[in-house]
């Protein structure tokens, strides 16, 4: 259940984050990067 719930959580930020800002848009379809990654690099 926590593992759903966190994939839920990090879906959502992904849709946030990709609204918020241009360029996270092209990190959010690397697959081979964590969400972690991902923000850091924003």
């Amino acid at each position: 259940m926590a593992i759903i719930g966190a994939l839920i959580i990090e879906n959502e930020l992904d849709n946030s984050l990709d609204k918020w800002t241009k360029i996270y848009s092209h990190l959010k379809n690397n697959k081979d990067l964590t969400f972690s990654f991902k923000v850091d690099l924003v």
